[in-house]
């Protein structure tokens, strides 16, 4: 919890329990962090000095704030007040971010490092109520509207939100004056925005922004000031000072004289000292030297020693292996190391068995990927001369196979019969079409031995290559349709033709034979 804002006892706690996500400036996907604002205070009721209790009043806002403006925050405190009295803002490269698998868990991370840093802002006493943490905030502009509401008619007494003049700090030289003045111009900032018609989120950010620019401005102009007038009455007290110093300066040079005087003796008793100190660390060394070579002859006679006394427990297990409990002993552990070399000779073989069994299915399987490729290969062949055969079943060719085989030329309607070529293709296109019906069977004892994948893929080819192939035959039969109805078309009408010429022959005939 934050320190009371004045005698009035307001005090705030801030945290951010959530983030969402938005557009800002042509920008998609923006992080916005929720950041929630709880203002309480325990103050009088309307009756005042009149004999009125006492009253909680709790107002609560929740601003949402990018990262760049707790950045901003950060950067305009440091200015006011030095980087040493604020907490350093939570760094976007130099997060800890190990364990995050997704963006949405980095911004979190990133939101609980912004959640302690404003509570930090908030718990010290210098910055929690300063102008640019209060309009970041907008609890300044919280206590305003909840002042005009109480001042409103039907909101309770009116001025009893007075806003008082802080009470200075021993540590700032910034007057109550100026922060009056900063509120103010907050506070007529936050007026103005209430007045004009509601906006979007993002116009409310700016308005807000620039407010609180303004107030920071402001509030720097009165500070730069009052620290001009401090400046001139801290020389007048330098000028002062140097005064007094000087006239003690002759009097203190005697004393000095003195004390570096013993100082310069105390030095020289030091320096023997520290001579005294470097030959004894010199005899020390050459102890340690002397000491680290005798080490070294006893660690050498140690290892003899040990050489020794493993020389002597080998004669002790000689002796030891010629007693008969001993080579009982042995006898028990040659069958049992004999028995678990049995185990691991069937356990290799075995391991042998199904590393053949693994090899045989590979070599199965590379089998049956050749056998199904060449049946694959073999089913678009089949699938290509039917396309081919297909192709001859035009009615036209076959009237040409027919009357114009030796010239290569179409013969003429008249000398071949239409209906039976239509029939001819059509009995060779339904010969095709039953063809086709073979493509899609397959060998099911080969089919079985092939992957899931494998088999509906070749079935899908299969299908496919069906259907096409059908689909041209229908579409070969419906042309040649066509194709015969307009050559029985043109015949009739050339038989009409001939049939109405014979007959105005005749005509001429019988008007001849008239005349004479």
């Amino acid at each position: 919890m934050s320190q009371p804002l004045d005698s009035s006892g307001w005090s705030y706690v801030v945290s951010i329990p959530s983030w969402t996500t938005g557009s800002a400036q042509g920008e998609d996907n923006v992080v916005y962090y929720n950041v929630e604002v709880k203002i309480s205070s325990i103050t009088g009721t309307s009756g005042g000095a009149e004999g009125g209790g006492q009253q909680n009043v709790d107002l609560s806002r929740t601003v949402q704030r990018r990262f760049s403006d707790f950045r901003r925050l950060y950067d305009m405190l440091c200015m006011l007040y030095g980087a040493g009295n604020v907490e350093q803002v939570p760094d976007s490269q130099a997060a800890d971010f190990t364990g995050a698998s997704s963006q949405s868990e980095i911004i979190g991370i990133r939101r609980e490092e912004l959640d302690k840093w404003v509570k930090s802002l908030a718990s010290n006493g210098q910055v929690s109520w300063s102008p640019p943490v209060t309009a970041f905030l907008q609890v300044d502009q919280a206590l305003k509207e909840h002042k005009m509401s109480s001042q409103s008619p039907g909101g309770g007494g009116g001025g009893f939100f007075r806003r008082r003049r802080r009470s200075s700090r021993s540590n700032s030289v910034t007057s109550s004056t100026s922060d009056q003045d900063s509120r103010d111009l907050a506070q007529g900032a936050g007026r103005a925005r209430n007045n004009m018609p509601p906006a979007s989120n993002e116009l409310n950010e700016l308005k807000t922004f620039l407010a609180s620019e303004t107030a920071t401005k402001e509030f720097l102009a009165k500070r730069v000031t009052d620290l001009e007038k401090e400046l001139a009455e801290l020389q007048a007290d330098h000028s002062s000072l140097k005064k007094e110093t000087e006239e003690s300066t002759s009097e203190k040079m005697h004393d000095l004289q003195f004390e570096v005087q013993g100082a310069m003796n105390r030095i020289e008793n030091l320096e023997k000292e520290r001579d005294s100190e470097v030959d004894a660390r010199k005899g020390l060394e050459e102890k340690v030297e002397s000491t680290s070579l005798e080490l070294e002859s006893k660690n050498s006679e140690l290892l003899r020693a040990q050489q020794q006394l493993k020389q002597t427990e080998k004669e002790k297990e000689v002796l030891l292996k010629n007693s008969h409990a001993d080579v009982k002993t042995l006898a028990r552990e040659v069958k049992r190391v004999q028995k678990l070399a049995l185990l691991d000779q069937s356990s290799l073989e075995k391991k042998n068995k199904e590393l053949q069994r693994l090899h045989q299915s590979l070599r199965e399987q590379s089998v049956l990927e050749e056998a199904d490729t060449s049946s694959v290969l073999k089913v678009l062949r089949e699938a290509e001369v039917l396309h081919t055969r297909m192709q001859e079943c035009n009615i036209d060719k076959l009237i040409m196979e027919e009357n114009g085989r030796s010239n290569g030329e179409h013969g003429s309607a008249e000398s071949v019969q239409v209906e039976e070529v239509f029939q001819l293709s059509d009995n060779r296109i339904s010969c095709l079409l039953a063809e086709v019906q073979f493509l899609t069977e397959v060998d099911n004892k080969q089919e079985t031995k092939l992957s899931k994948n494998r088999q509906e893929s070749n079935e899908k080819l299969r299908q496919t290559l069906a259907n096409i192939l059908i689909e041209h035959a229908h579409l070969h039969r419906a042309c040649n349709r066509l194709i015969r109805d307009l050559k029985l078309e043109e015949s009739k009408s050339h038989s009409k033709g001939e049939q109405q010429q014979a007959s105005l022959g005749g005509v001429g005939g019988d008007g001849n034979m008239i005349s004479l």
